[in-house]
């Protein structure tokens, strides 16, 4: 009796073996955090080498507001670009998505929304590549007319995003786009609304010179709405990044080729 007690003790731990075996799991675990946390910080450091700063910070706030700041900086960027700033920030690039989730949670209240999508490979490129921007989701006048373009430089964008889209492998050459015929049509004072920019009535403006065209072209693909590409060995200008994550809705309606309709849908 007193053999068959005492075996069954030897098998039961006691409360202070249990305390034991909780003291070296919490010194294990704090052994894996302490070893994580250089190798976070030193991957973020090599990350930050390559972008011109050291970004890292183990503050969970200061590192969605940073990634905000970056995305805003930078109006777009591709997935691998944002990866690299969110494992600059953190370092691990792994934490990107989920940073995106909580900071869409609020964005969301003010119609706000950073967005990722596969841009369609165009020209001579052999696959899509994905981009990431703040876009608003706005679709009041506020937010629709709300441009630094005046408007025959949007009727002009319109022309370009059109003749792009009607063209072989979705892009076309500088030249055709300062050939393209686009003197804008005045709208109707009810189409027209309030508006915040200075895209005033067609009839008070002419039609954009070679020159101005070859400025917004310029500007449109520095800002993402268009996109530069070699098409057959020569430089071609496609829809940019921007175009595809903000105006998708207006696109989806345009006659589109199969093979793009069936990317965006």
């Amino acid at each position: 009796m007193l053999q068959s007690m005492l075996s069954k003790g030897a098998s039961t731990s006691s409360p202070q073996a249990k305390r034991k075996g909780k003291e070296a799991s919490a010194e294990e675990h704090d052994a894996v955090a302490v070893e994580t946390i250089p190798n976070r910080v030193e991957k973020a450091r090599r990350v930050g080498e390559r972008l011109g700063a050291d970004l890292y910070t183990g503050n969970g706030t200061l590192q969605r507001h940073a990634l905000l700041q970056g995305l805003l900086e930078r109006r777009f960027a591709t997935l691998e670009e944002a990866g690299d700033l969110c494992e600059a920030l953190t370092g691990d690039s792994d934490d990107f998505f989920s940073i995106v989730g909580s900071l869409n949670s609020v964005l969301l209240k003010t119609e706000l929304k950073i967005k990722s999508s596969q841009v369609p490979k165009s020209g001579d490129e052999k696959g899509a590549k994905s981009y990431v921007s703040l876009v608003n989701l706005a679709k009041d006048d506020c937010a629709t007319q709300a441009t630094r373009l005046n408007y025959a430089e949007i009727t002009f964008f319109k022309r370009a995003v059109e003749h792009i889209l009607g063209s072989e492998g979705t892009c076309a050459t500088s030249i055709d786009l300062m050939n393209l015929e686009c003197a804008p049509a005045s709208p109707s004072p009810a189409a027209a609304g309030p508006s915040t920019s200075d895209a005033a009535p067609a009839a008070q403006q002419a039609a954009l010179t070679k020159k101005e065209r070859e400025g917004l072209v310029k500007s449109l693909t520095r800002e993402g709405w268009l996109r530069s590409v070699r098409s057959e060995g020569k430089m071609a200008v496609t829809l940019g990044p921007r175009t595809f994550l903000e105006l998708k809705g207006p696109l989806m309606e345009m006659d589109l080729p199969q093979h793009l309709a069936d990317q965006l849908s």
